[in-house]
């Protein structure tokens, strides 16, 4: 029972420091659409009005979506961290992120590369599981100082340790996303043809804002910390 009364009040404070500045939502939502949009810009000039092949335009484009990663990174880590800030524009450097992306990328091209061999009912099984057991690593990546290997370690460990109250609301959200983007990614969401189209990505490119928010937060209330420990503030503080 003690579970359950820490998953539910845990999940109550994330969702409650997530709104407390809405303007990160708002913020968070732009640079989705603004990274879709010129990620596909940028896709269909190299590959369909230049028709530039092959290994450059592919290098081109994964360092403009790291470029997008780590800047909304840096924003994330402003929404976590500072959300009594008054400023809206600041100066966010996001540089320290891109290395780590950069770091990480690389550890798992040289994995996805020694599981080509592998049989693809079980290839799909490992991309699932790694799914899940590293489904905390962007927030480690943002709010914890450790480089590219041990960022992946430390998710898994977080993840180990965190397994009902990260694990099984992310599952839960997670599932719900896929059910209502049909099992396509953000880069393939936006639909600018009609009014409708339009209302429909923006609605959830807003839901993927405060995901992004709400995940950052739900981390940052449970690294470092234990059920006992969240039990005695919660005694303490009478809540």
């Amino acid at each position: 029972m003690d579970i359950f009364k820490d998953f539910f009040h845990i999940q109550q404070k994330a969702l409650k420091r997530t709104f407390k500045n809405p303007r990160y939502i708002i913020i968070v939502s732009a640079i989705i659409i603004a990274g879709i949009i010129s990620t596909n810009i940028l896709s269909n000039i190299l590959f369909g009005i230049v028709k530039g092949g092959g290994y450059f335009s592919g290098l081109l484009i994964y360092i403009l979506r790291v470029f997008i990663i780590g800047f909304l990174m840096s924003i994330l880590y402003r929404a976590v961290k500072d959300s009594k800030s008054k400023t809206l524009y600041q100066n966010y450097d996001f540089s320290q992120f891109a290395i780590k992306i950069l770091q990480i990328g690389f550890i798992l091209y040289l994995v996805n590369f020694l599981l080509r061999t592998v049989n693809g009912n079980l290839y799909r099984i490992i991309y699932l599981i790694s799914l899940l057991v590293f489904n905390a690593l962007p927030e480690t990546i943002y709010l914890e100082e450790y480089d590219g290997f041990n960022s992946i370690v430390y998710s898994v460990d977080f993840f180990k340790n965190n397994l009902v109250n990260w694990g099984l609301s992310n599952i839960i959200i997670s599932l719900i996303f896929y059910y209502v983007m049909r099992g396509q990614n953000l880069l393939a969401i936006l639909n600018l043809k009609d009014i409708k189209g339009i209302l429909v990505s923006v609605l959830i490119v807003l839901l993927a804002g405060i995901y992004m928010i709400y995940r950052g937060v739900l981390f940052d209330e449970l690294n470092g910390s234990s059920r006992r420990k969240r039990e005695f503030m919660r005694n303490f503080n009478n809540e």
